[in-house]
């Protein structure tokens, strides 16, 4: 990590205020737009899906007006940081697995089944899922984990992180921004017929979102500001859980994985220092020592 201090960056908040503003009023008006003008199931789901892109293209958009191309190709170059130890590959992967055997474990136990049955099952089903990879990752690429991260970790952390944020605080108030970003498909079901959801589920749907960004946050500092393990890959694995999630048990382990990170992730409660994860304007360099970067965990 970087050991020199970096000055705050005063145009960061206004930076970051107007990514938030354009990323909801470009993904809702597109997303209203599929029940005002009576878009056919298949051109309402194209359309669906470019507002689901709504915060990586305002991220790009946003970074060629403030600083050009080389702001557009630092931002595009957090998705191919994978050289961060494999410590914090090792962390992406476990968190969203913990978090989901443990939701199979609350729900199977709220409804009076057999927990190791269905931690068993449950097993089974990633194993399905895992010989099923390529099919599964063009499946969970159509949707928010290659769509959206550009814009939640690769563009607003950063900058969230710029004026000397703690980490957990910045992870909260990007988590609570994305969750209501949703809200539309959950208040509206009849509107949006892209999944089972209703109002009902959206208490604990954000609970989860909050939760992810708190991970994502801590995995995303440690590895360097690197989109693809702190962002992409922790997302994918939200996404392709193989049952379909039942949002209370989903939302209470989101919690309580977020909280056992936020007991002992010691580096959420230090703002920032590290070039790496703050640069805008150029791609990281490729630093890595003993097959891991040196940082605080």
């Amino acid at each position: 990590m970087s050991a020199e201090r970096r000055e705050p960056r005063a145009e960061s908040v206004k930076e970051v205020v107007r990514f938030y503003a354009l990323t909801f009023a470009v993904t809702w008006a597109l997303a209203f737009a599929i029940p005002l003008l009576h878009l056919s199931e298949s051109v309402g789901l194209v359309v669906f899906l470019v507002g689901v892109a709504g915060p990586s293209i305002v991220a790009f958009a946003l970074s060629f007006l403030e600083g050009g191309l080389p702001r557009v190709r630092a931002l595009a170059s957090r998705i191919v940081r994978w050289r961060v130890g494999w410590r914090w590959w090792l962390a992406a992967l476990a968190l969203p697995l913990t978090a989901s055997f443990i939701a199979r474990a609350l729900g199977a136990a709220y409804h009076h089944e057999s927990v190791s049955e269905a931690l068993t099952r449950h097993a089974h089903a990633w194993w399905s899922l895992r010989v099923l990879q390529p099919v599964a990752f063009l499946y969970v690429l159509r949707g928010g984990a290659f769509l959206e991260e550009f814009g939640w970790r690769g563009y607003a952390l950063p900058r969230l992180l710029a004026n000397g944020r703690r980490p957990i605080d910045a992870a909260l108030l990007n988590g609570v921004l994305w969750a209501l970003w949703h809200l539309p498909v959950y208040a509206f079901p009849t509107l949006f017929p892209y999944g089972n959801v209703t109002l009902l589920d959206f208490p604990f749907f954000a609970l989860g979102i909050v939760a992810f960004s708190v991970w994502q946050t801590w995995v995303f500092i440690n590895a360097r500001g690197s989109q693809l393990v702190g962002g992409n890959v922790v997302h994918i694995l939200v996404n392709a859980g193989p049952e379909e999630p039942w949002w209370p048990s989903l939302g209470a382990a989101s919690a309580i994985v977020a909280a056992i990170v936020a007991l002992f992730g010691r580096s959420l409660y230090t703002p920032v220092q590290d070039d790496d994860v703050l640069r805008l304007d150029a791609p990281a360099r490729a630093r890595v020592t003993s097959g891991a970067v040196i940082a605080r965990t």
